[in-house]
């Protein structure tokens, strides 16, 4: 089992992985030139807002930069238009999406 020690000790050799409550890691693992790399949505809610001030605050805490790359996998109406024509489906059936009736026009 790899601790954080280990981790501090030879940060060179590993990627670390946590969500938000596990950030607190880091004060054990006392981060040098590292980079938080963030794969999930922008927040959207209060929330989401509240979580995301924690987290930058812990990131300027260790000074670790944020990258967003994060890709939500939604495509929007004119590439989904141009799918649903190139395959040619028998029946459409809209799930997951606030306007289904965009689909029928």
């Amino acid at each position: 089992m790899v601790t954080a020690e280990d981790i501090r000790d030879r940060q060179e050799e590993f990627i670390f992985r946590c969500d938000n409550f596990e950030l607190q890691e880091l004060i054990d693992i006392k981060p040098k030139n590292g980079v938080y790399i963030r794969s999930k949505t922008e927040p959207f809610d209060d929330d989401m807002v509240i979580e995301e001030n924690r987290v930058r605050n812990w990131l300027t805490h260790f000074n670790l930069p944020m990258h967003q790359i994060h890709a939500s996998g939604h495509a929007n109406g004119i590439e989904i238009r141009e799918m649903i024509k190139e395959i040619g489906p028998k029946k459409l059936i809209p799930i997951h999406t606030e306007k289904p009736e965009l689909f029928f026009k």
